[in-house]
């Protein structure tokens, strides 16, 4: 967080995700995990959770839609070059790409504020076609677009694959 607040401390955080469910190793259509349906920050000199997104009551944001596992890193972004995290995204194992928003204004632990979403819905949500069944294994690429005279914007590349089969035909793989 910011250091210029009377409230704030300036800490080095480790993000990461639930990991990935190994029902997905052999399913052939699109289904719900019950493991790995979160993103933490901790404390990298303590290990202390710091905040945390997921599909529970147990997390400081309890997001519904995240209904699946998360099995690849998140890519964090400082959008506006002050040297502290003000995004992140993570995209599931279904294809659901998540961003979340880092507020830095000066505030105490308890009024730490992030919050975010689905951005973008890139696997199937048809439970009947095993051609749609997309896995993504794999974390976001990012990049931000500063053009002269035009407004800037971010650029995000993801792939789909089978890890669990990777020799398999029946699914209809996709870059993004």
């Amino acid at each position: 967080s910011d250091s210029t607040g009377d409230n704030c401390t300036e800490r080095n955080v480790l993000f990461f995700t639930g990991g990935y469910d190994t029902n997905q190793d052999s399913v052939t259509l699109p289904t719900d995990d019950t493991v790995g349906r979160a993103i933490f920050m901790v404390d990298a000199e303590t290990g202390d959770l710091l905040w945390s997104a997921g599909n529970g009551a147990s997390h400081d944001e309890n997001l519904t839609a995240m209904k699946n596992s998360f099995p690849s890193d998140v890519t964090i972004a400082d959008l506006n070059a002050n040297g502290y995290i003000d995004a992140l995204f993570a995209v599931d194992i279904a294809g659901r790409m998540w961003r979340m928003d880092f507020n830095h204004s000066p505030q105490s632990v308890s009024d730490f504020y992030a919050g975010g979403g689905v951005i973008a819905e890139l696997g199937s949500s048809n439970t009947s076609l095993t051609s749609e069944t997309r896995r993504f294994y794999n974390k976001p690429n990012v990049t931000f677009f500063s053009p002269t005279g035009s407004q800037a914007f971010l650029a995000i590349g993801i792939g789909s694959g089978y890890r669990a089969s990777p020799l398999n035909t029946d699914v209809d793989d996709r870059f993004y």
